[in-house]
């Protein structure tokens, strides 16, 4: 029997490295680390244009809610004007009514008036306050 020794860094049943193979392994690692280089780049471009997309996105949105502040403040001017002017119409009405002696006219319209008035409104913040505590919908700011 003879008796073989092996080096102390080699197992048994592994092949020996050749220059050559050492050279084309060489030659992998550094094509996968230019591979990760290019990644790299990629990633850096990536990195950019989404900070500069979200810049931009940012500064639109701010635009938006300085215009959406401007549209609401008109709408409820609007809705003011409009409130008036019916306020103004129905109050001429009853003076009229009144002048003239049609009492009964002028009550009929105030207790007809003051229902719905109040129906209204109470439907309104009846829904508001059901849309409020909806988990589905956003609420609007």
């Amino acid at each position: 029997m003879s008796n073989k020794t092996l080096p102390a860094n080699r197992q048994p049943n592994q092949p020996q490295l050749t220059p050559e193979h050492i050279d084309r392994l060489l030659a992998i690692q550094e094509a996968d680390l230019a591979e990760r280089g290019r990644e790299n780049n990629i990633r850096e471009l990536e990195i950019k244009n989404t900070h500069e997309f979200s810049s931009v996105a940012i500064n639109l949105q701010a635009d938006d809610r300085k215009d959406s502040r401007i549209s609401k403040r008109k709408d409820n001017t609007i809705k003011g004007i409009f409130a008036i002017i019916i306020l103004l119409i129905v109050t001429g009405f009853l003076v009229y009514c009144l002048q003239t002696n049609n009492q009964d006219i002028a009550i009929k319209v105030i207790t007809y008036g003051g229902t719905a008035l109040v129906s209204g409104v109470s439907g309104y913040f009846y829904g508001q306050n059901k849309k409020d505590k909806s988990p589905n919908t956003a609420k609007p700011e």
